[in-house]
């Protein structure tokens, strides 16, 4: 393209090596690994050119019958990719022989197989069965309905590969949806084997003028990049705040508005803490005085029910914690949707980590009736529910089984307190939970939130990012803080600081 058309197109080495990934891990089966790639760069990195080849070779070398399909959120730019592998095989003597080129389709006739341009329309989709998908400008897409139709067409295909291209879009988009699941997968947070994410980026906290930050978000720097370029581009967002958040999300690949919004417990301190067996802590800590807090959902959610126990007075930590979590027996028509939010849950469930109940819907009964028996082996004072779906439930509890049940708003005000104490608990590692990957997974999805007096709050408007089991933990421990003060258990905050 531009000034290098006609040249050969040569590999750089992060190109080599994540080609080399891609193709040559294998699972048990000797199958490739890797069903999905996640790619997210600056602009000008040479993308294009990469995945055109990529799809070439998923035409022509991948066996099989192929049906390879380039998509994003309009026929144009969908036609980026598929224009440069067009160029690529007219500029080939050797491709041009195999290969029958037209307006919007490339096919081999030798093995019946296509490389094709399709429309953004998620609903025309279904229908289709390719053996590579390469999604570009995931940015762009308004919703998860392309990629939801796209991502489910391939499940007939032994070899079936799905690349999602990217730069850095809209905070709370689809494609910072895809971008967070993609960063958890490379930290160890959500364990997805097949799933590969190669994210270049700048660090947020780093100096944006400077050179260093542009090599890290644009791995072509000196190739396809020329450094006046970005010298260039850098002088004139300094000029106005709108063309450096340009600059920062287009070149330095940072999602405007992510960092305004701070993640509230790094999960290396999540990870030092003592963790048991819940079973082993409910045979440990049956009989004792307990706080709860519920987080009911809305009919086809997650739920989440904790119980806070204060420590004795000869045990030197803040307590303990017991999580149970439940989701509905969800229909087809959302089970995608799901597991894009949560791809462990399947197997969560299975674990026993998270029950699933049977009907299509959270049934609140159900969920009354397995907190009264969970409630029969402690002593526990009361529970506080969140005010939103909590239906009759506190009518139950209270009046049916006389569990002193209260209403919780979640507002920084209600939540600055408990939130403050448990992450001191859990900076100090002084709290001890069960072993629950749920929680490991919902504690990296919660954002704090701050009113104009200072009170720190939980973020609920993030919809797929669940922390239902996190808050229902500050609810229990804040029905603690709001009664427990009547017990002397001043020793908690011994050698605390609050934050």
């Amino acid at each position: 393209m531009g000034s290098d058309a006609g040249k050969p197109f040569l590999l750089q080495e992060w190109q080599k090596d994540l080609l080399r990934k891609f193709i040559d891990t294998l699972d048990e089966n000797g199958q490739r690994l890797y069903q999905q790639v996640y790619l997210e760069l600056g602009r000008k990195n040479g993308k294009s050119s990469l995945v055109a080849c990529l799809g070439l070779f998923a035409l022509l070398a991948d066996g099989g019958q192929a049906s390879v399909v380039s998509a994003a959120s309009d026929r144009q730019q969908a036609r980026a990719i598929f224009d440069t592998a067009k160029a690529m095989v007219l500029n080939s003597p050797v491709l041009s022989k195999r290969c029958k080129v037209m307006q919007s389709e490339i096919k081999v006739p030798k093995t019946n197989s296509s490389y094709r341009v399709i429309s953004a329309d998620a609903k025309r989709q279904h229908g289709l069965n390719p053996s590579f998908v390469i999604l570009d400008e995931l940015h762009c897409l308004h919703n998860d309905e392309l990629y939801t139709a796209l991502r489910t067409a391939g499940g007939a295909r032994r070899n079936f590969s799905f690349w999602q291209i990217t730069t850095a879009g809209n905070f709370g988009s689809f494609a910072w949806q895809q971008h967070q699941y993609a960063s958890k997968v490379r930290d160890g947070v959500i364990k997805d084997k097949t799933f590969l994410p190669v994210i270049y980026a700048a660090d947020p906290a780093g100096d944006w003028t400077s050179e260093e930050q542009w090599k890290k978000a644009n791995p072509n720097y000196g190739v396809s990049i020329l450094p006046k370029f970005m010298h260039d581009l850098c002088n004139e967002a300094k000029s106005s705040v709108e063309k450096e958040i340009n600059f920062k999300r287009f070149h330095l690949n940072l999602w405007p508005g992510a960092g305004s919004g701070p993640v509230w417990i790094p999960i290396d301190k999540f990870d030092r803490l003592e963790k048991h067996p819940r079973q082993e802590l409910m045979e440990k800590l049956e009989g004792r005085i307990a706080y709860g807090g519920l987080d009911l959902s809305s009919k086809r959610d997650m739920t989440a029910f904790s119980l806070y126990f204060p420590p004795t007075y000869d045990e030197h930590h803040a307590g303990y914690f017991l999580n149970w979590h439940w989701v509905p027996n969800y229909p087809p028509e959302i089970v995608e949707r799901v597991n894009a939010a949560a791809p462990m849950l399947k197997d969560w469930i299975a674990k026993g980590f998270i029950h699933q109940q049977e009907t299509p819907w959270i049934n609140q009964g159900e969920i009354v009736a397995d907190i009264v028996e969970s409630c029969s082996k402690f002593q526990v004072h009361s529970i506080g529910v969140d005010e939103w779906n909590h239906g009759d439930v506190i009518g139950k509890l209270q009046k049916d089984h006389g569990i002193e049940t209260l209403s919780w708003r979640p507002t920084p005000r209600n939540c600055n307190l408990p939130m403050k104490e448990l992450e001191s608990f859990i900076q100090h590692n002084r709290i001890i939970l069960q072993d629950d990957p749920v929680l490991r997974w919902q504690i990296s999805n919660v954002v704090c939130t701050s009113d104009k007096f200072g009170n720190i709050g939980i973020d609920k408007s993030r919809e797929r990012e669940k922390i239902d089991a996190i808050y229902a933990m500050i609810v229990a421990l804040g029905r603690f803080l709001v009664v427990g003060s009547d017990a002397d258990y001043s020793f908690l905050s011994e050698g605390i600081t609050i934050l």
